[in-house]
């Protein structure tokens, strides 16, 4: 009989979680589990490539003010409906709303997810959930997944339960990473992208936690030194039509240089088109795209936060969370090395990560909790 597992994640846009939700759900045996998807408020792109898997998806609009509380029924009918041997959870909203729910139906096995290490001061609301999560997490999960060892570590200064967290870091699949060159040049066309373009670019929704403001003062004084530079800027919120980024690039930079291409589901597509990638997040548990820019060969230039010394090791060059100086820095020394010297770097990186993080690392660690959660039930 197949294990049916119940995923119950926070959005299903294009995001840390819901990538590694997806590489989850399509490296894992269908001959062994039955898999639904639950996301709490609307679907997006990831909903899409996980229904192309044969998966069932629901989403419960909870995004949708008041009326959104109509979206606990649909998670109870989904639950009743399935009556799962197993319930994951993924980030702190759907750790509380799907742990608790889980729990009052009766579902013992209860897994929760953590990806992330700290929060934005102004997310007075995911403070107060993440309180109450510790506060819950000896009673509600049986186990708990965190992503990377400075969250762990956090979370357990927190008051998080430590005996039932286990560190599962993301895994990444070199097979079909590259795209075609056909696609990546059509693609430089259309953004006007030519061969004396350097492109710096950075991956990831608009957010004061993704550091974008960062880049973009930093790319006033790389523009200084090196005026061929365009900064490919590519998640949702990142399009001309957002006058909060649009207000921060002319305030701070050149917005004749930056390139705005918003939420995209080719993203392996536009980081081969980068030169340099940039990772110039204030906080990050295990950032899932700084591993997927490495597994391409991009060289990167990442802030030292969460666990991106551990993904990077010496290879990723390292700047202060929050400094554009330091960030600056760190780009143009990537800049001024040779080309031949940032393909070798590109190279090592790439390595590193087939070496240490294949996804199939991270599928086994997932199937070896369910089945231990199984037996302890038998």
């Amino acid at each position: 009989m197949k294990t049916k597992i119940v995923h119950i994640i926070t959005a299903l846009s294009v995001g840390g979680a819901e990538q590694a939700l997806y590489k989850l759900l399509l490296n894992t045996d269908n001959s062994k589990y039955t898999t639904t998807v639950v996301s709490l408020t609307s679907v997006g792109m990831i909903a899409k490539k996980i229904k192309r898997l044969g998966v069932d998806v629901y989403s419960c609009n909870m995004n949708k003010g008041i009326h959104g509380v109509l979206g606990l029924y649909v998670l109870v009918k989904v639950l009743r409906k399935v009556r799962p041997d197993i319930v994951q959870t993924w980030l702190y909203h759907s750790d509380l709303i799907g742990g608790i729910i889980a729990k009052t139906l009766g579902i013992k096995n209860i897994i929760w997810g953590i990806r992330t290490t700290d929060i934005k001061s102004t997310s007075i609301v995911t403070y107060i959930v993440r309180f109450i999560c510790a506060k819950l997490s000896r009673s509600i999960p049986e186990k708990i997944i965190v992503v990377a060892e400075s969250s762990k570590n956090k979370h357990v200064e927190l008051g998080y339960y430590e005996p039932k967290m286990l560190v599962i870091p993301n895994g990444f699949e070199y097979r079909n990473a590259s795209s075609k060159f056909q696609d990546i040049q059509l693609i430089k066309s259309k953004l006007h992208i030519n061969k004396k373009d350097f492109v710096i670019g950075a991956v990831g929704r608009f957010s004061y936690d993704k550091g974008h403001d960062v880049l973009i003062q930093a790319s006033k004084e790389i523009l200084k030194k090196f005026p061929n530079v365009k900064f490919l800027l590519v998640g949702p919120g990142l399009e001309l039509s957002n006058k909060k980024v649009v207000s921060i690039i002319k305030k701070n930079s050149d917005l004749s240089r930056f390139l705005l291409v918003g939420e995209q589901s080719n993203i392996n597509s536009y980081l081969q088109m980068m030169n340099i990638f940039c990772l110039p997040s204030r906080t990050e548990g295990f950032p899932n795209i700084l591993g997927e820019a490495m597994l391409l060969g991009v060289p990167c230039v990442a802030t030292n936060v969460g666990d991106v010394s551990i993904l990077g090791g010496n290879e990723v060059l390292l700047s202060k969370a929050g400094s554009s100086e330091d960030l600056s820095r760190k780009i143009v020394e990537m800049m001024s090395f040779a080309e031949s010297t940032r393909n070798d770097i590109g190279l090592r990186l790439q390595n590193r990560i087939i070496e240490n993080y294949p996804i199939s690392n991270t599928v086994i660690k997932h199937h070896l909790l369910y089945q231990e959660l199984l037996k302890e039930e038998l």
